[in-house]
């Protein structure tokens, strides 16, 4: 015997977003009513979002928070960079410098962040350490600075791996610097 809820008629709700991507349509999902979009995760390319080839390279998680009328409203969650596109920038005879923390923003909300710097040429383990301990304490600082909404922005706007590359050349020449991964917990 059929339930009520397998004889409710299912309907498209829009998913719609809210901060940085204000009032942006994200998409649609098939539900019975708007209260199952609860919950619900999206990944997102930031191309489509901004129409720019140039960040097809990057994914954004989004979550569904609440419900305003029929349309779910989703905030931003997760940055992440593709796995082809760590392959594709890291070369032979290069120094790949991974790290993995986490950050509290102004507002007190917990990101974990694991940025990806490559160096120029081979470096020492002593170098590639400096450079990670170096580049820590500068996202701590500009984390410090900003709300958790503004992270996003600051990393979407790639002023955060600008900022960092442009500061960790002092200690050695920097080719990529790059968020690999930002989610908030």
């Amino acid at each position: 015997m059929a339930t009520e809820r397998q004889r409710a008629r299912k309907k498209w709700h829009s998913i719609v977003g809210k901060g940085i991507f204000d009032k942006v349509k994200l998409g649609e999902s098939l539900v019975n009513n708007a209260k199952e979009l609860l919950g619900k995760r999206l990944r997102i390319n930031l191309m489509v979002l901004t129409n720019d080839p140039k960040k097809q390279s990057i994914t954004l998680v989004f979550n569904v928070a609440s419900v305003e009328g029929d349309n779910g409203i989703a905030e931003l969650i997760g940055y992440q960079l593709s796995t082809s596109h760590v392959r594709r920038v890291v070369r032979k005879a290069v120094k790949r410098i991974d790290d993995s923390f986490m950050l509290k923003a102004k507002d007190q909300s917990l990101f974990a962040v694991k940025p990806l710097l490559i160096a120029r040429h081979r470096t020492n383990k002593s170098t590639a350490t400096a450079i990670r301990k170096k580049a820590r304490e500068l996202l701590e600082q500009s984390f410090q600075k900003m709300s958790g909404e503004d992270v996003f922005a600051a990393a979407i706007g790639n002023r955060l791996q600008m900022d960092l590359k442009n500061e960790l050349k002092k200690i050695y020449p920097i080719a990529v610097s790059e968020i690999r991964i930002l989610q908030r917990r």
